[in-house]
């Protein structure tokens, strides 16, 4: 059966609807664990979804979770345990995300991946040891650093990213530029990560470079 569950947020003055929720499960017993499978529709956009859970106890179950939006197609996984920190709920553990393909991109086209330790809650999300990395095989970029998302109201996004080397020539084709064409050719690199180039939400990231190669030469120290 579809169905379909709507949660009020007073602060932000918004309605979170999900619909179109086809889910089936079973379980040992009502302490789990827990194997949830199905799909999802929220604000259009329609995830697969597969949930497993540990026996509940003392200190919670843990979690394993993995969504896969179908616009644009990626995979969000989650294994962490379920606490109540100030008497909030919230996800303790590691996070994990993929760019899935996409046909009109093509086989070698770059793809995004991330994997960090971190806490998610309704109303946030900080994220420690961010790994985050795009490109082809040939040509990786590799990022270090920090996230945290508050979704408000006021919703931000502040995360602090760092980089030993990043070679614009071999990764976005810039072996015949100029340095004066370096903040359109960083603009395209960030463009390159999608959840950089359009998180959804107002903030600032940093990014600082220790050696950034561009035309044949190397910049050192970039913030």
């Amino acid at each position: 059966d579809r169905g379909s569950i709507a949660v009020t947020d007073p602060r932000a003055n918004r309605v979170h609807t999900v619909s179109g929720i086809g889910l089936q499960g079973a379980a040992s017993s009502l302490a789990g664990p827990w194997r949830i499978e199905g799909a999802l529709v929220h604000e259009g956009t329609r995830y697969g979804l597969q949930l497993q859970t540990g026996r509940a106890g003392a200190e919670g179950p843990r979690v394993r979770l993995a969504l896969e939006p179908a616009d644009p197609p990626r995979v969000i996984e989650i294994e962490a345990e379920a606490r109540a920190i100030d008497g909030r709920p919230t996800l303790v553990g590691q996070f994990r995300w993929r760019e899935a393909g996409r046909p009109e991109a093509g086989e070698g086209a770059p793809r995004w991946r991330a994997e960090a330790s971190g806490e998610a809650r309704f109303d946030r999300l900080t994220l420690r040891d961010n790994r985050l990395s795009t490109g082809t095989a040939e040509r990786t970029l590799a990022f270090s650093g920090t996230v945290d998302a508050a979704f408000g109201p006021p919703a931000r996004l502040d995360g602090a990213l760092v980089a030993r080397s990043i070679d614009l020539d071999r990764v976005i084709g810039s072996a015949n530029a100029d340095r004066k064409d370096l903040p359109a050719l960083v603009a395209r690199l960030f463009e390159s990560v999608p959840a950089l180039a359009n998180p959804g939400l107002d903030g600032r990231i940093t990014l600082d470079v220790a050696a950034m190669t561009l035309g044949g030469d190397v910049a050192r120290d970039l913030k």
